[in-house]
């Protein structure tokens, strides 16, 4: 009895010691703005926060370091990823219906990215320094360059999906191929439910997709056998079809429900808890005085409003006096107008999940970005949507028919349009009525995103494939 106990107790001993052994983990943003690193940026904290030894590699730092996370942003990717994202997020290009199908250059944004990356002297000292890797989480927006990096060390590797499905991804993981039911991510007019030339145009756009994509495979491929000095790695298609897992965050309101494979872990919402603290003192006191509640406006992390038509500006900023007992907040990119109406307040950040999460917003006016469109599902708040690229339109679709937004054109939009979308969400309280039932099926979850994902105090799938 006293051998079994002592056996027991050593055993024990071996699996705590496994369980707290720290990790070695790198996070990868390529083929990304900001937004996206707002998504898994919870995700990286935890695993800090639990003694893994954390390093992120990207084109931006975060807005608020964190101590225990080592930044990795190469300084020719940060220039060529910000110019990039300038110039394709362009507002103009929306109103004047100019701009061209993501399909066309985000492949080779990505074949540029990763060859910047690859011969970044910052990327090299890091990649000298390291003498053992055990999982990379990377971005799935075009970031197949770090399977390279994960092969090189013999570690596992995760996608996470800052996006919905690409239609190369049902290939990756074995996914049956639905476009014959659901929209694809690509700039796509189609909206659900769709007729027969729809289903043909939708299947259509995901061939052309994978086609594209496969092209870019190999490119990247070569790319990684030359930089990482491995020319004799395994095809990098096959290689990225051996993840371990997906963290996905589609969900059944701003995303369908669809035929996932168990790989798949539903993460939806992740970054979307408030930070708990106050907001900045100069947003609470304009906040203070709005009785009758207030807008949000906010086109995102990189389209500009400041570049928006001066018309177009004129229309905003009439529709904003015209509801004087009504404040508004707007995150503004650029030199400020000399004159703006006295209830409403500029600024070039704000903290939106904050803000989002007040309880007297009305109203979000957004861009459709999916990390925006989670938030303002997960706080109840009825949107205005002015989507301008890449996802924006599927995502505004998406919530349009479930009830929880009013879709407008920016390079279309009347004073009468935007007045009378703000005064019907502003009147009609079922706005908010089916808000509060969509937020109620997004959160309807046995536990929270970032528990599912880190398990509580333990790391839950991470440990898993750290540990088998």
């Amino acid at each position: 009895m006293r051998n079994t106990a002592i056996f027991s107790f050593v055993v024990l001993s071996l699996i705590t010691i496994t369980l707290v052994e720290g990790a070695n983990i790198l996070f990868v943003h390529t083929v990304a703005s900001y937004s996206h690193i707002v998504v898994t940026r919870p995700l990286a904290q935890a695993l800090a926060q639990r003694g893994h030894q954390v390093t992120i590699l990207s084109p931006f730092y975060f807005k608020e370091p964190n101590p225990n996370i080592t930044e990795l942003v190469p300084d020719s990717v940060s220039k060529f990823v910000d110019h990039w994202l300038n110039s394709e997020f362009d507002i103009n290009l929306r109103v004047t219906k100019t701009n061209s199908p993501l399909v066309s250059h985000i492949f080779s944004f990505g074949i540029e990215t990763c060859k910047l990356s690859l011969t970044s002297p910052e990327l090299h000292e890091w990649l000298n320094k390291t003498r053992s890797l055990d999982l990379v989480i990377i971005d799935n927006a075009v970031a197949e360059c770090a399977v390279g990096i994960a092969y090189k060390y013999g570690a596992k590797h995760i996608f996470f999906s800052t996006v919905i499905s690409h239609p190369h991804e049902n290939d990756f993981f074995g996914v049956l191929p639905e476009s014959f039911a659901i929209p694809e991510l690509e700039d796509n007019p189609v909206i659900s439910p769709m007729s027969f030339f729809d289903r043909l145009r939708n299947t259509v756009t995901s061939l052309i997709w994978m086609n594209v994509h496969s092209s870019y495979i190999e490119q990247v491929d070569k790319l990684i056998r030359t930089h990482l000095q491995m020319p004799n790695m395994p095809y990098l298609y096959d290689l990225a079809r051996n993840a371990s897992l997906v963290f996905y965050t589609g969900d059944p309101v701003t995303d369908f429900p669809r035929s996932h494979p168990p790989m798949f872990v539903d993460v939806a919402g992740i970054h979307c808890q408030k930070s708990g603290k106050p907001l900045p003192i100069e947003i609470q006191a304009f906040l203070n005085g709005a009785h009758n509640g207030f807008v949000y406006i906010s086109l995102g992390s990189y389209i500009m409003s400041s570049n928006l038509p001066e018309d177009i500006l004129y229309i905003f900023f009439q529709v904003i006096e015209a509801f004087p007992n009504i404040k508004f907040l707007w995150k503004w990119d650029g030199d400020f107008p000399e004159k703006i109406p006295n209830n409403l307040l500029m600024a070039q950040w704000f903290p939106q999940k904050d803000v989002l999460a007040h309880p007297m917003v009305r109203v979000f006016v957004t861009q459709s970005g999916r990390p925006s469109t989670l938030e303002s599902v997960y706080n109840a708040v009825p949107m205005i949507a002015f989507p301008v690229i890449g996802d924006q339109d599927n995502n505004a679709n998406r919530v349009n028919n479930m009830g929880g937004n009013i879709k407008l054109e920016l390079g279309t939009v009347t004073f009468e349009e935007l007045r009378e979308a703000i005064a019907d969400i502003l009147s009609n309280p079922e706005w908010k009525h089916r808000m509060q039932e969509l937020q109620t099926i997004l959160r309807d979850r046995p536990m929270s995103p970032l528990n599912t994902a880190c398990g509580g105090r333990n790391i839950f799938y991470v440990t898993m494939m750290l540990t088998i």
